[in-house]
């Protein structure tokens, strides 16, 4: 079952397409970096509360956002430059809830 307010390392392995077990450190890192790139990005954390204080589930387009920039960065292993640059699956799925002028 898929936890709504955070991304799981099993998760990341099925975007990866790794076996249980293979090189998980690596991956939990690559996990770990993507939310906070896209919290970074979001300018908010993840996940976010609404204003009555109460945790909002991580909307399924930050999700998927999450995964393919933990994917990315496992692949690339290190080769983040363009990762959340304007016209990128993840720019594109994190921008609708990105917070702007704050």
């Amino acid at each position: 079952m898929i936890d709504p307010y955070s991304v799981s390392l099993e998760e990341a392995r099925r975007q990866a397409r790794l076996e249980e077990g293979y090189d998980d450190d690596k991956l939990q890192e690559c996990l770990d970096s993507a939310v906070s790139a896209a919290s970074d990005f979001l300018d908010r954390d993840i996940p976010w509360e609404d204003d009555d204080g109460n945790q909002v589930e991580i909307p399924g387009s930050v999700r998927a956002a999450i995964l393919c920039i933990t994917r990315d960065l496992y692949d690339e292993r290190g080769a983040t430059g363009e990762l959340l640059q304007r016209g990128t699956t993840a720019y594109n799925l994190l921008f609708p809830h990105k917070i702007l002028g704050a």
